[in-house]
């Protein structure tokens, strides 16, 4: 893996599972990682445990997205987004409308979010 010395990088679901292990995999390599999640007991300890920064939040809310970017002073090299499920584990005629709009907003909108707000700061620079 390349050496991240001095970038700053958002992972988003990075208190737990994958998005852990790459928050990480970068930090060892030199990373500033900022690491997000909605559990904020569990994002508190792997930030701990990991010697990361942690911003609580939804993906799939836009206005959580401006708390995690100004978290890195609105100026990052990469985004991960790693965060995703939520998906109720059912036959589609048993899922709620609100089963499938939690659904959409966590791992459609969310990356979409992300991106957009990433896109517009990298393209800045």
């Amino acid at each position: 893996m390349m050496d991240c010395k001095g970038k700053k990088v958002i992972v988003t679901g990075g208190s737990q599972g994958y998005g852990k292990g790459i928050a990480a995999a970068l930090h060892a390599r030199g990373a500033q990682v900022w690491i997000t999640g909605r559990r904020r007991d569990v994002l508190a300890q792997s930030a701990t445990e990991l010697g990361v920064q942690a911003v609580a939040g939804d993906v799939g809310n836009p206005a959580d997205w401006d708390r995690v970017f100004a978290a890195c002073g609105n100026d990052i090299d990469v985004l991960i987004n790693n965060a995703g499920g939520g998906i109720r584990i059912a036959p589609l005629q048993e899922q709620s409308d609100d089963d499938i709009r939690r659904s959409i907003e966590s791992n459609l909108l969310g990356v979409i979010y992300g991106c957009r707000r990433a896109a517009a700061l990298m393209t800045a620079r």
